[in-house]
């Protein structure tokens, strides 16, 4: 790990630690926490639209649960036999390492965060009493869980305890959905309202063309996205000078070779209606992406036949309603232990977790 990220860590636990702390968490042996006995706002979050939104969704979780436990199996039988032991389909999740330090260990906790709620609202619909609800952060490693009060929770019928154990993973499938329909409709507004690209950075110090400068036509051709620039572009070769047409004059530009591509030598974003609105339309659908994919990651991880996950607890409920509590216990410990094999198998560790 080089020292920046470990600098940038130490910074990141230190703030972790103070706000958790003016907010009134707890700190001992290097967590902080807090426990509760209530979700807050539960109760208005489960009225109007949104609250049907939340009750379809529980649900349909059995469904989602079924489709994950099978796809996660999957997933791990086909990572080892087509790509063997350290070369499969799971990447430790390692902020500042494998994503991005600070937006990474935000979506984390947000993805928990919503998970934990899928969970309560369940618990919630079932008639079943929420015991305790727990936050707490791992150096920079969010964490939460729903407990429930265990003997209600065994008196519910089959389909309420399998809408409880898969409600969280169903609400991570809607968390990224949700980011999904958010980033393509962020997509569309360059094409609204936009009118050419805009400039972000130079490539080549002697390029004429300024960051935050617009590019509204080149050679003639009117320019409305980044894929009509490159169009253009890529209709010439290294050397050509092009005519470009920007909101602060005409300009010629020479064209360059770049890595095999015809380039104008400059970085170009879509226009959200001006360099800075760009700029932050563009890291918002970055973090919207990067949230919606750990999100989707997160909730077919939980769905791994690996008990305490949700997966694993699945089968169990499943199992017990078939089979005596012993019989169905030595049968999910097996199936646990095999897919817990077949996960380390697994494991792909990137190159830049290695250090240099």
């Amino acid at each position: 790990m080089r020292w920046e990220v470990l600098l940038t860590l130490t910074i990141a636990v230190a703030v972790a630690v103070g706000l958790g702390r003016a907010l009134g968490m707890e700190f001992r042996w290097g967590v902080l926490y807090k426990y509760t006995d209530r979700v807050p706002g539960l109760e208005r979050l489960l009225r109007g639209r949104v609250g049907a939104l939340l009750r379809a969704m529980v649900r349909l979780s059995p469904a989602i649960g079924v489709l994950g436990i099978g796809l996660a199996t999957y997933l791990l039988v086909r990572g080892v036999a087509v790509s063997g032991p350290g070369g499969g389909e799971f990447v430790p999740l390692l902020p500042g390492v494998t994503i991005p330090l600070v937006s990474g260990a935000v979506s984390l906790a947000l993805i928990l965060m919503v998970h934990e709620l899928g969970h309560a609202v369940a618990l919630r619909l079932a008639g079943v009493r929420i015991r305790r609800v727990g936050f707490f952060l791992v150096l920079i490693f969010p964490g939460a869980f729903v407990e429930p009060d265990q003997r209600e929770f065994e008196r519910a019928d089959l389909r309420r305890r399998i809408e409880v154990l898969s409600a969280g993973p169903a609400f991570n499938v809607l968390t990224y959905l949700a980011c999904l329909g958010a980033v393509t409709g962020l997509s569309l507004v360059p094409k609204v309202m936009g009118d050419g690209v805009i400039v972000h950075g130079r490539l080549f110090k002697d390029v004429p063309l300024e960051p935050g400068e617009r590019i509204l036509s080149v050679d003639g051709h009117r320019v409305h996205s980044v894929q009509d620039l490159r169009k253009v572009v890529s209709g010439h070769r290294p050397g050509d000078r092009v005519i470009v047409r920007t909101d602060r004059g005409v300009k010629r530009v020479t064209l360059r070779g770049w890595h095999g591509r015809t380039v104008m030598g400059v970085y170009v974003i879509p226009d959200f209606g001006g360099y800075w609105p760009s700029e932050l339309a563009l890291r918002l659908m970055a973090f919207l992406e990067l949230l919606g994919l750990l999100s989707l990651g997160v909730g077919v991880a939980n769905l791994l036949p690996i008990k305490p996950l949700d997966g694993g607890r699945i089968l169990e409920e499943v199992l017990r309603e078939v089979l005596d509590r012993k019989a169905a216990s030595r049968i999910v410990t097996t199936v646990s232990l095999t897919a817990l094999a077949l996960l380390i198998l697994n494991i792909r560790i990137p190159h830049s977790a290695l250090g240099s």
